[in-house]
């Protein structure tokens, strides 16, 4: 205020022709320490803006490392969750299959036991046939001697063995 002060009462003496007061003034050097003054009040806020400024950039970097370190942990968080999830459905795909493996085998176990089953009824049938078959060429009076595919002998009845002379 008191440099605008001055200023204006030079101007006040320049504007009244009044020249030498004015460079009286002027080299009387009260505008030269009033600059002075100035200038070091301003080096002085200049000096506390700068520090305000240095604080404040200390703190927005303090702040982005936080953010950083939050939005990392929120990506890993993500990450395992994705990991988590795909392991899950991994472990119920794996849980489905042997699901249906355990009942594709039992379907499988289940149609080879009707099959042993028929086999066996198919077995005894060709045994009491075999059987029959067996009494009914040894009580035939005639010889008889049965051949297979390749034309080896696979069966002699009692008479055929008395006439040939081969043994069954």
């Amino acid at each position: 205020h008191a440099r605008l002060a001055m200023l204006t009462q030079l101007i006040a003496l320049r504007r009244n022709q009044d020249t030498e007061a004015a460079i009286a003034a002027v080299r009387s050097g009260e505008g030269m320490r009033l600059m002075g003054g100035i200038r070091a009040e301003l080096g002085a806020f200049i000096t506390i803006q700068q520090t305000a400024l240095t604080l404040h950039d200390a703190q927005f970097q303090r702040k982005l490392r936080q953010i950083f370190s939050l939005i990392v942990f929120g990506c890993f968080c993500v990450v395992l969750l994705a990991i988590l999830f795909v392991n899950l459905v991994f472990q119920q795909n794996r849980q489905r299959l042997k699901t249906l493996v355990l009942q594709e085998t039992q379907a499988l176990l289940i149609i080879q036991d009707r099959s042993n089953l028929q086999l066996k009824k198919a077995n005894a049938t060709l045994l009491v046939s075999e059987e029959k078959l067996a009494v009914t060429l040894n009580s035939i009076g005639e010889a008889v001697i049965a051949t297979d595919a390749e034309a080896r002998v696979s069966l002699v009845n009692p008479i055929a063995e008395v006439l040939t002379g081969w043994t069954q």
